[in-house]
């Protein structure tokens, strides 16, 4: 159970990241506030281990790019960055931290997307770390672009066992992550997962917790 790691490090403008998902032991559901992310109440989750399930995220600064629209691919395939919201939002939030340039964003996933499997935890932790490398953002700023594009996303910026804090607390009250447990906190721990289906989703979590 690890917590994102470089696979590259940053040149010419440019910088690669692993990320691995993290499974929620304590859910979260419902949004205190939306377009921010910030979680009902708080939640706490175990990171996997990256050899298995994990998602490989290069991003790159395009300096000289005269359009101002950024490129995404994922899984090889092109999307048009305005018809994907999440990622949108995680670009618009690193602006106010110092981005000032589109990016090119390639994003690998070795299992399937959108299938219940945690995907854009991985993704966007992924995607923050990577450009937090480049931007040479601090810990909490990775932590706000990361939960902008996908809330459970700051859990798999750690190894070990994870908590989101909800912000409810007077004495901690911003909703950050933090690592309760290191990964060999609890050694003979495994988790299986059984892929019955591939298929997307018929429901995002997003749109299930505003039900």
């Amino acid at each position: 159970r690890t917590g994102p790691s470089y696979i590259m490090e940053p040149q010419n403008n440019s910088c690669t990241c692993i990320s691995p998902i993290n499974i929620a032991i304590i859910k979260y559901w419902g949004k205190k506030n939306v377009e921010q992310n910030i979680p009902l109440n708080s939640s706490f989750s175990v990171t996997l281990d990256t050899e298995q399930l994990f998602t490989k995220t290069t991003v790159d600064l395009l300096t000289n790019r005269k359009k101002k629209n950024s490129i995404l691919i994922v899984n090889g395939q092109n999307i048009r960055i305005d018809q994907h919201s999440k990622i949108t939002k995680a670009i618009n939030s690193a602006r106010k931290f110092g981005l000032t340039c589109p990016l090119r964003i390639e994003s690998i996933n070795s299992f399937p997307s959108s299938a219940g499997l945690a995907s854009s935890s991985s993704a966007f932790s992924a995607f923050a770390c990577a450009l937090g490398r480049l931007l040479n953002l601090n810990p909490r700023e990775v932590d706000v672009v990361a939960r902008i594009g996908s809330g459970s996303s700051c859990r798999s910026l750690y190894g070990g066992f994870v908590e989101w804090n909800d912000g409810s607390d007077p004495s901690d009250p911003e909703t950050v992550s933090r690592q309760v447990f290191p990964p060999d906190q609890w050694p003979e721990l495994r988790c299986i997962v059984v892929q019955v289906s591939s298929g997307l989703k018929s429901v995002s979590s997003s749109v299930a917790m505003q039900r």
